[in-house]
């Protein structure tokens, strides 16, 4: 008995030593990454969402306060910043001011402005086009979260209607539509912010999220959903979904109009004028495929009886080459001049579409 557990007991002792080993190698290794990794500038804060204490105090998704340069894809670096109340741009103050006209502008990534400068997306843009032409001050919120869906999209507007909107402005995005084949992010938000606010997890999340490792885990993530989206949009509509062809693609168009119907009748309801904008991709400003996703579209907008606009027209008549409208060929993603082309169509649409309260000029 006595050799027996000298035995064990020296067996124990090595598979301790072992996992000790183990651990130390993993360390160590880790924190060579972690070295490296910053020895070479990548970012160790990135844009993050919010936890469960922040989500239950402001509107927006995001964890307030960031402000830094984002470099996904090094070339089209950028300086993101967002505010107190949880959206992309600068601070202002959660009551209205007397005279003032909020416009809550929602939407995926075409919204958010990814890889331009703050001053450069859509809803940053239409803020100084509105006022400069407008009597009283304008203020365009920059609801956006790239890679939502009108699903996300949806509860967005929900959150932001505490901030007292005189208008909602949703932009249709051509990748919308497949998207609906995918999880729900507003899902995943969920768990992640369950995750990020439960003890043990709390303790470390705040230090985890200013490594370079877990940012550039992040990335990598954002890239693999960007290109996703991409290869969605470079195919047809039909050609971008799974297997079941026209079929699915029936079903999930049928599904994005239901959404549809039901954001326009939410805001009926409340009586708030409700926008739709569409912001097409460059494969169709520029003819570079046969897709009947748009004329399905406008179908969608006479059937519900939407108050619409569509920057198709006014991107194709620019004559601008598409790599100066997008990002090309880093990305599918429109440029500042491209943003600001759709930001002079709409304050003309909107100065005569404001709904309830128009907007002055």
């Amino acid at each position: 008995q006595s050799l027996l557990r000298a035995m064990l007991a020296s067996e124990v002792a090595r598979t301790l030593r072992m996992l000790l080993l183990v651990f130390s190698a993993i360390a160590a290794g880790t924190i060579l990454a972690e070295t490296g990794l910053r020895l070479i500038g990548a970012d160790r804060g990135g844009v993050f969402t919010v936890n469960t204490h922040e989500f239950s105090r402001i509107p927006g998704i995001f964890a307030p306060g960031h402000d830094g340069l984002e470099r996904t894809t090094p070339e089209l670096t950028h300086r993101v910043r967002i505010d107190s109340l949880g959206y992309r741009g600068t601070d202002f103050p959660r009551p209205k001011a007397d005279g003032e006209f909020r416009v809550v502008f929602l939407g995926d990534s075409f919204v958010f402005g990814s890889y331009v400068e703050d001053s450069e997306t859509l809803p940053a843009q239409l803020s100084v086009a509105l006022n400069s032409r407008c009597t009283g001050p304008v203020r365009v919120i920059n609801a956006g979260l790239g890679g939502s869906t009108i699903r996300d999209q949806f509860r967005m507007m929900e959150r932001a209607i505490v901030l007292n909107p005189d208008l909602v402005i949703l932009q249709f995005s051509e990748n919308d539509v497949t998207d609906l084949a995918g999880p729900s992010m507003w899902e995943d938000l969920e768990r992640s912010r369950s995750t990020k606010s439960s003890f043990p997890f709390s303790l470390g999340y705040p230090l985890l999220r200013s490594t370079a490792l877990w940012n550039l885990a992040l990335k990598a993530r954002s890239v693999l959903r960007s290109r996703q989206s991409a290869r969605a949009l470079d195919q047809s509509s039909m050609d971008a979904l799974p297997v079941g062809g026209a079929t699915d693609l029936n079903n999930y168009r049928s599904r994005y109009e239901q959404q549809l119907e039901r954001f326009r009748d939410a805001l009926s309801v409340r009586e708030l004028p409700f926008v739709y904008a569409v912001f097409p991709s460059h494969l169709s400003v520029y003819e570079l495929r046969e897709s009947d996703q748009l004329e399905w579209l406008d179908g969608v907008i006479q059937a519900l009886d939407l108050r619409s606009v569509s920057f198709l027209r006014a991107l194709a008549d620019d004559g601008r080459p598409q790599e100066e409208l997008y990002l090309l060929p880093d990305d599918g993603h429109a440029s500042a001049q491209g943003y600001g082309i759709a930001a002079r169509v709409l304050p003309g649409y909107l100065v005569h579409h404001g709904g309830r309260r128009t907007l002055r000029h």
